[in-house]
């Protein structure tokens, strides 16, 4: 874990948290490494979300297969970012989606709980690293509903008119 620490330093959730925190604060939260193959699965539908993930190298889809088996992507997660905390910050007993190594992985899985309450011994770093969750989860929010503002139009030109403006 400690190849990654200056990369996780530049990360979102952890930004503004001094380096030299970064291994107590990954003690604190169980944070554990997993490494994945390509096309490998790395959440499954249907299963329950607890965790949060993000990709420390490689990169992995979030999609979603309908009845026929068509696979429709719904985002594509790079080096850095986050992935399942909606559903594990609702505690999802079922995951809508699955997750899929595009590449071989290395994934740093955190306990969603244990990143947005405070631990016993009081960490100085804990309060940013709520604040910073927050954050990823409302930048998120605002995006997709820009997306549904621009789905909702009418017609393509005002699709294409609404995306460009």
């Amino acid at each position: 874990m400690k190849k990654y620490l200056q990369f996780l330093g530049g990360t979102p959730l952890f930004k503004g948290i001094r380096q030299e925190d970064l291994p107590a604060m990954l003690r604190c939260l169980q944070a554990r490494r997993a490494v994945y193959a390509k096309r490998e699965v790395v959440l499954l539908e249907g299963r329950p979300a607890r965790e949060v993930g993000m990709v420390l190298s490689g990169r992995v889809q979030v999609v979603r297969e309908d009845f026929s088996g068509n696979r429709n992507i719904l985002a594509e997660i790079a080096p850095g970012n986050l992935f399942a905390e909606s559903y594990s910050c609702v505690r999802a007993k079922s995951l809508p989606v699955s997750v899929i190594s595009t590449a071989e992985s290395e994934i740093l899985w955190i306990d969603y709980r244990r990143t947005v309450t405070t631990c016993s011994s009081a960490c100085r770093f804990h309060t940013r690293l709520i604040e910073n969750m927050l954050a990823i989860l409302a930048s998120k929010n605002i995006l997709l509903s820009r997306k549904i503002e621009h789905l909702s139009k009418r017609t393509t030109r005002q699709k294409l008119w609404a995306y460009l403006s």
